[in-house]
């Protein structure tokens, strides 16, 4: 008998049972986008787990779809620097500042790889990604706690990987005027 496997959000499901992800970038666009459920062992890794073994395991296989590589960054960067845009009394900085820092080489290395995730939309009638990262790195400069953050080193290493891209280099240019606008307007 053929199971009926129907399509929802761009995965393919079998009624309740999603296939695994097969690297840790759709591990963590998964565990980020859906409700909170145990996986077979009971524990759920969290954000900081996945960022970690994403960056220091040399075993790691690098996500290839640039959908899934749009959807790690905007998830990235909302789980991983959301919660310092925020004035949370009990935020716990001694969490929420390595996993920052770690979701900021991750976003770099995944751009890194493919620049042309930052032009990318990141929903059919959204803007390019670009525009909500960035958006999300200037609210959390100027925060407390966050000045050690490698904001700007990030910035100017989006700007070098679009400037040395061939197929985006001419992207540049109005990336770079978009960060002097918005640093200008703040």
């Amino acid at each position: 008998m053929a199971r009926h496997m129907t399509e929802t959000n761009g995965v393919l499901t079998n009624g309740d049972a999603m296939p695994p992800p097969s690297t840790l970038a759709a591990q963590i666009v998964q565990n980020q986008t859906r409700p909170a459920a145990p996986q077979q062992n009971g524990q759920d890794a969290t954000l900081a787990q996945l960022l970690h073994e994403m960056l220091y395991n040399p075993a790691t296989v690098q996500e290839t779809n640039p959908a899934v590589n749009v959807q790690l960054v905007s998830v990235v960067v909302e789980a991983g620097l959301g919660p310092l845009a925020s004035d949370n009394p009990f935020a716990q900085f001694d969490v929420l500042i390595p996993q920052a820092k770690d979701s900021i080489t991750v976003v770099e290395k995944t751009v890194k790889r493919q620049p042309h995730l930052l032009l990318t939309p990141i929903s059919e009638d959204g803007p390019q990604l670009a525009l909500p990262l960035l958006a999300r790195l200037i609210a959390v400069c100027g925060r407390p706690k966050c000045q050690d953050l490698p904001i700007p080193a990030l910035i100017d290493s989006l700007i070098k990987t679009l400037s040395a891209s061939a197929e985006v280099w001419q992207s540049a240019k109005t990336l770079q005027q978009v960060i002097q606008d918005m640093v200008d307007g703040t």
